[in-house]
Order: structure tokens, then sequence, then C-alpha cells
């Protein structure tokens, strides 16, 4: 999935970087997963025009950069999952301390605004993501 999303995003003028525990590339785009949120916040720089997208099936791993990517600047924050695993998220985000306003701007499930008639392939998420995060982008100005 996150080789997917990140060739869409590419194809769209995108400039990506991620996180992987299973994937790492020479050229730093995809860069190992840190084995704390302190090593990661440094490398994270989110500012007015980041967004920011977890895609993790162990959805207890995404808390922590969830956590802070919310607290950032950044215009988008999206995360994969079911509506329920989007449930479970929000309130173990709440029950960290973070803010009900920051809790609000958690995009999500991502690709939920498929409808149920589409067949959910990993391409059709990663574009439904891609086209979000660049229409919330050209509402900025």
């Amino acid at each position: 999935m996150l080789s997917i999303f990140l060739n869409i995003a590419r194809a769209a003028g995108v400039h990506t970087y991620a996180y992987s525990a299973k994937i790492s590339q020479p050229d730093n785009s995809i860069l190992p997963w840190p084995a704390s949120l302190q090593d990661a916040n440094p490398r994270l720089e989110l500012d007015q025009y980041s967004a920011a997208l977890t895609l993790f099936h162990e959805h207890e791993f995404e808390l922590p950069f969830l956590f802070a990517a919310l607290q950032s600047e950044a215009f988008w924050v999206g995360a994969m999952g079911s509506r329920k695993a989007q449930a479970l998220r929000l309130e173990a985000l709440h029950q960290l301390g973070l803010a009900a306003d920051l809790c609000d701007k958690l995009r999500g499930p991502v690709g939920g605004q498929m409808g149920r008639s589409l067949d959910k392939t990993p391409e059709l998420i990663a574009l439904a993501a891609v086209l979000d995060i660049l229409s919330s982008y050209e509402q900025l100005s």
C-alpha cells in the first residue's frame, strides 16, 4: 500500500517521504521507522504546506505519529482504516490528552468517501487519499 500511495502522490507532483518498519530506500524517500517518537519528531518537520497520512495495519503504532502530526501546522492529517478503527483511534488520542479540536482535524477513514459501490483496492484508496489532499491544498489559498 505504501509503495502504491507514494507512486500516485509522486505522479501528481507531490513531494513525499515516509517511514516504514518493513521498507527502506537508499534515497531516504522511505526512512526506517524510529524506535521512539522522540527519534521521529525532529524529522517530521510538518509545516502549513504538509499533509500527513498513516497506513498502519497495527493501529497502536500510529498513535504517536498522529498525536504529533495533529499538533503540527499540517493542513491535512489522515489515517487509513475502517470507521470502527477511526472511532477507536479518536478515543485513544483523546485519552492520550489530545484536545478535541485537534482530534477533529483527523481525516478518516481515508478512502471512505468512495462509498460502498466501489471495490476498494489499494490503488483506489491511495488515489482517493491523494485527491483529498490535493483538494484540501487547493482550498488553502
